[in-house]
């Protein structure tokens, strides 16, 4: 589906740079972020908050020019003593007003955000770690229909691990998670994610291990409009579900050297869809270098699969060059380049095939603890063989915030 060629010449400019990179001169870097100072009262640390962002859109072949203000207030928590339990929460509320947004329902719209995650009995033999997430979104999300789309999303789970002491050899995780996404006027994409996993880990050596992932995931549609499209025969009178009924991977990652890391897996993964079933080989493999305690370089490369609303499911290989760095206690930048090649597949057919290309840069000034001016452009470029889908959107982000 790719031509290899292309991942071989990707490869010698990211080892390039790397190497360029290696022998420049960077100044040295704190590791850790300003933090807020916060309000305190009964062990809990409190941070409110607000922001204010200004964003702007540009679709080539929607001859669409839009943006839009954010105006908002913010609100976290987490425990002042961390050391045998973790709890942390986040509110967000905030107010997006477009313009230029042409057959758009409204001009303005509410998003709302609420999360939780706790980590329970940290240096016990067994710990116990629950989150929940709970989104409402009004928003022109959809590029093709420039239309507002209301919809809910739901976010669930609980882990359980298993690990004899701190930093112990051997560990186990189970965990069950829960999502879900309802448009209250397109029910033929609202749909729920079950996924059950298993997670395996040895440690080994200084700052190495080796992992055995399996996971179990269901998808199940809710209306018809969708049913006819994908999930319609699947056996067990489950007409609306698509399934991964297995996903087994072996991973390792560890130093190579003492600012070189490395991440492998690989993996296998078998599914059923609409009039068959795909099973296929997967992998990763990520490799890092730090160049002081806050500057880091990484290439990754990604070859999997998963269930998409344009067929059955979709191939992916893809590759991606980042850099993250925090100069001077006060600035943070960071980029990421990407290409990924996507195959969608119904009922066994190859219907469509995409090329993106993305670019992200993002710069961040951190006036005193808590008080932020932030910067982003992203770029992406999907080259279709279905020309309705081919775009170019470029998209610029100010954002100032501002937490105590």
């Amino acid at each position: 589906m790719i031509n290899p060629k292309i991942f071989l010449h990707i490869g010698l400019c990211s080892l390039g740079l790397l190497t360029t990179l290696c022998t420049s001169q960077f100044a040295d870097a704190k590791p850790k972020l300003p933090e807020a100072k916060g309000l305190e009262a009964g062990g809990v640390v409190m941070h409110p908050g607000a922001k204010v962002a200004l964003a702007y859109d540009n679709v080539s072949n929607q001859n669409v020019n839009d943006g839009r203000v954010d105006v908002g207030m913010t609100f976290s928590s987490h425990l002042e003593d961390e050391t045998t339990k973790k709890w942390d929460s986040n509110v967000s509320l905030l107010w997006q007003q477009y313009w230029g947004l042409g057959d758009a329902k409204a001009n303005g719209s509410l998003n709302a955000v609420l999360s939780t995650s706790a980590d329970l009995f940290k240096q016990s033999l067994f710990r116990i770690s629950p989150s929940f997430t709970y989104q409402y979104t009004v928003n022109p999300e959809d590029d093709y229909l420039r239309q507002e789309i209301e919809n809910h999303t739901i976010r669930a789970g609980v882990g359980a691990t298993i690990q004899p002491g701190e930093g112990a050899i051997f560990s186990q995780k189970f965990s069950y998670n829960l999502s879900g996404k309802i448009y209250p006027d397109h029910n033929d994409i609202s749909n729920f994610v079950h996924r059950i996993e298993s997670v395996t880990r040895w440690n080994f050596l200084p700052h190495s291990s080796m992992a055995l992932t399996v996971n179990f995931t269901v998808s199940h549609f809710l209306e018809d409009e969708r049913n006819s499209m994908i999930g319609k025969e699947i056996v067990n009178s489950s007409e609306n579900a698509t399934g991964l009924p297995v996903r087994l991977k072996y991973s390792l990652q560890g130093l190579i050297f003492a600012r070189m890391t490395y991440t492998l897996g690989l993996g296998y993964a078998y599914a059923y869809y609409t009039k068959g079933k795909e099973h296929m080989f997967i992998m990763n493999a990520k490799l890092g270098y730090s160049f002081r305690e806050n500057i880091d370089l990484a290439v990754e490369f990604r070859k999997d699969f998963d269930t998409a609303l344009y067929g059955d499911y979709y191939k992916l290989n893809r590759v991606a060059l980042t850099f993250d760095a925090f100069w001077f206690n006060h600035l943070r930048t960071k980029a990421d380049v990407g290409f990924g090649a996507f195959g969608f597949v119904e009922s066994g057919t190859m219907i469509r095939i995409d090329y993106l290309t993305t670019i992200k840069a993002a710069l961040d000034y951190y006036f005193l603890p808590g008080l932020r001016l932030g910067v982003t452009y992203q770029f992406g470029y999907n080259f279709s063989d279905i020309s309705s889908a081919q775009y170019a959107k470029h998209t610029a982000l100010l954002n100032f915030s501002y937490e105590y």
